[in-house]
C-alpha cells in the first residue's frame, strides 16, 4: 500500500461512527463518484475474499 492509502486509513479509523457516517454523507453529496467506486472495489474484494 502507498502511504496516502496507509494515511487515509489510519484517519478513517481514528473517526468515531458518527464522523464515518457524517464523512460518507459528505462524500455522497461532494464526491458521489468516489464513493460508488469505492463501494463497488468493497464488493469485489469481500467477494474475492469470500467475505
Amino acid at each position: 500500500m502507498t502511504t496516502v492509502t496507509n494515511n487515509a486509513i489510519e484517519a478513517w479509523s481514528n473517526l468515531t461512527e458518527k464522523e464515518q457516517f457524517y464523512a460518507i454523507g459528505v462524500l455522497a453529496c461532494d464526491a458521489p463518484e468516489l464513493l460508488e467506486r469505492a463501494a463497488e472495489l468493497a464488493r469485489e474484494r469481500t467477494r474475492e475474499l469470500g467475505l
